[in-house]
């Protein structure tokens, strides 16, 4: 059962996150042709297009994963099509909406109407974005991997060739990054259109949307919370900061969302995997089982990624950008959290009651905005990502209680608080002090070796314990 999840994660949730987090391998291109404050001010503009992205979407993608299996033949078209059909009306409507407001919205935000045809232009990205989000979670079900990875693939190469060539040829700016994403995100949804076409009917079943909704509609505040969680401090940086700190902020989140690409991975196979095995007897030991499990790797991962943050700057990008490693290093910390949020907070949509995720989700956000009010002002830019950890980690563990309440599962809460508290010391410890690279090496290797040789004891203690 567990070889399942893994192979999922790694077959559909590392292509999905190669779509998503294309501009991660565009650092080492952006970092050296754009300054801090242009790629600030992409930031910013990519910022209100994923904020409204969501109420497009309306979560809809969710409801669907939630019904796919409850359904069957021309049922699941009609399920499927109404899902479709209206996320692309509702996202059309909000990017009309961006069209109309461009220019006030580019003063508003930069002091100047100068980016209001980006905002425009950049729009696009609002309906292809949640068409291909929605697609993708639809192929899921297909079980197609081998298509989705050519996908997912061909959107990233077309999205890094246009953006490239615009860029070098034509001196677009980081207008060919918004440029680069349409015409990428196009041609993955062409291709999945031209698959699925025989899974879509001209219809929207209003009494299916009712029930997509009063599944989905009590999870948008949620996801807009976790909106403000993560883009939010965008906004209060310009307020207490610079466009070019937002640009040394972003590079450093840029390169720290290498470790969201295994929180992508992971959502994207978590959802399936959960909904086909929830009706086994024993589904609540298998949860149990996974929740040690992926907090062993959850922790390993991320502690990996910041022993070596400094060289993956000295990769991506320039020394121009070496201010944001501090930044990477807290990001890495606060990235981990959300990822073990779906597992132990997967009692609430079991049970339906997925508003408690938006009461928890809420709750985080204004700590994270609270403390980015106090903190930004006294100790700069590393107040935001601080907020941002104890915002993740308040979550985690608000979850975590509404799960337990609504659904009991069990989970060893002892043993994970304790990981969590041994995660948070060797996290302290790597963000204090400098450590050379061949010291690096020399840890790592110990660790795997020691790994290696134990292997059989650590699988026979997990196997017997959990």
């Amino acid at each position: 059962m567990l070889k399942d999840l893994g192979r999922s994660v790694f077959i559909y949730g590392i292509a999905s996150s190669i779509s998503k987090f294309v501009g991660i391998f565009l650092i080492p291109i952006f970092s050296r042709c754009f300054s801090a404050t242009e790629y600030g001010t992409l930031d910013v503009i990519s910022t209100v297009f994923s904020f409204v992205a969501i109420f497009g979407m309306m979560q809809l993608e969710s409801a669907i994963s939630r019904y796919y299996y409850e359904v069957e033949g021309d049922e699941r078209k009609v399920y499927i099509s109404t899902a479709f059909w209206t996320i692309s009306i509702l996202s059309v409507v909000f990017q009309l909406i961006i069209i109309a407001l461009a220019d006030i919205l580019s003063t508003y935000l930069f002091t100047t109407a100068a980016y209001g045809f980006m905002l425009k232009v950049g729009s696009f990205n609002i309906l292809l974005l949640n068409l291909f989000g929605y697609l993708t979670v639809v192929l899921r079900f297909h079980n197609r991997p081998i298509l989705y990875a050519i996908v997912v693939f061909s959107q990233f190469f077309i999205t890094a060739t246009v953006s490239v060539v615009l860029i070098f040829y034509f001196k677009t700016g980081i207008m060919a990054f918004f440029i680069g994403q349409i015409a990428g995100l196009l041609v993955g949804v062409i291709i999945m259109l031209a698959y699925l076409r025989k899974s879509f009917v001209l219809i929207i079943r209003l009494s299916v949307l009712r029930e997509f909704f009063r599944y989905a509609i009590p999870q948008v505040p949620a996801v807009a919370g976790n909106w403000l969680n993560s883009y939010a401090n965008r906004f209060v940086m310009l307020t207490q900061l610079t466009v070019s700190d937002v640009g040394i902020y972003t590079v450093g989140l840029k390169i720290a969302s290498i470790f969201n690409l295994f929180d992508n991975a992971f959502r994207m196979a978590w959802e399936p995997y959960l909904w086909e095995r929830i009706k086994l007897p024993n589904h609540k030991e298998l949860l149990r089982t996974l929740s040690i499990i992926t907090s062993i790797a959850v922790f390993s991962v991320a502690l990996l990624l910041m022993l070596f943050a400094e060289e993956l700057i000295l990769i991506l990008s320039t020394k121009q950008y070496m201010a944001a490693l501090p930044i990477i290093k807290i990001l890495i910390f606060a990235f981990t959290f959300p990822i073990l949020t779906q597992v132990f907070g997967a009692g609430t949509s079991i049970a339906k009651k997925t508003i408690y995720n938006t009461i928890s989700f809420f709750v985080g956000v204004s700590l994270n905005l609270s403390l980015m009010f106090v903190l930004v002002p006294r100790i700069g830019l590393i107040g935001v990502p601080l907020s941002l950890s104890v915002s993740n980690l308040s979550t985690l563990f608000l979850m975590w209680y509404f799960s337990e309440k609504k659904y009991y599962i069990g989970y060893n809460y002892k043993l994970v608080t304790v990981m969590i508290l041994l995660f948070s010391l060797l996290a302290y410890v790597l963000f204090t002090f400098e450590i050379n690279f061949l010291v690096k090496i020399f840890f790592v290797l110990v660790i795997v070796l020691i790994a290696f040789l134990n292997k059989n004891r650590i699988y026979s203690f997990l196997a017997s314990r959990f």
